[in-house]
């Protein structure tokens, strides 16, 4: 069974453990390491780096922990990391989390279902436990996720970079005169507000 939150991607909460799925929608080639603070991503002649999603994941499953270890100390977790199609994967390096495409995800949950470690009723009873907490566990985490994904974009902004599709901010001529764009365009109508090129 899947819950989704606001935090969190996707819950999958089985007789085999609990699925926790970080999905990412990069295109280009992604480069990364299990304990580097941030991974690369090459778009085109743009390089892009973003949260390691491994780590991030990690922090999903230590939310879970915290509701889940009264009830369920031993619960097993199983991390997977699923990239949009247009991923290149390349020098992946984890052995915490399974790293795939989106596609793949089935696959993988089947598997990482080896071992049943508890009952259909258990199942139910966690799913219920998730789901009357998890406004309590996500509602500061995503709000700080959300300054932080702005603070980035800002930063990506004086870069000249856009921070929607990762091409490189150029200025362009429009109905109402000049504006800050994506050279992207039309595929991507990212738009600038109150900048001026350096």
């Amino acid at each position: 069974m899947r819950t989704k939150t606001s935090q969190i991607d996707h819950i999958i909460v089985s007789t085999y453990g609990i699925f926790c799925i970080e999905t990412k929608g990069y295109k280009g080639k992604i480069y990364g390491k299990e304990y580097s603070k941030q991974w690369v991503q090459y778009l085109s002649n743009q390089k892009n780096n973003f949260m390691n999603p491994i780590l991030q994941n990690y922090g999903h499953i230590k939310a879970l922990e915290a509701i889940l270890e009264e009830n369920y100390p031993n619960m097993v977790y199983h991390s997977i990391i699923a990239f949009s199609a247009e991923a290149n994967l390349k020098d992946i390096e984890a052995k915490s989390a399974s790293i795939c495409k989106i596609a793949e995800v089935s696959d993988t949950i089947k598997s990482l279902s080896i071992n049943e470690i508890i009952s259909k009723e258990d199942v139910d009873k966690i799913v219920k436990i998730i789901e009357d907490n998890k406004s309590m566990q996500t509602d500061f985490s995503h709000e700080r996720d959300i300054k932080k994904l702005k603070k980035e974009n800002e930063e990506k902004i004086k870069l000249n970079i856009c921070p929607k599709c990762g091409g490189k901010l150029v200025e362009r001529e429009g109905k109402y005169g000049k504006f800050i764009g994506c050279s992207n365009f039309p595929k991507c109508r990212f738009v600038v507000k109150d900048k001026k090129l350096d």
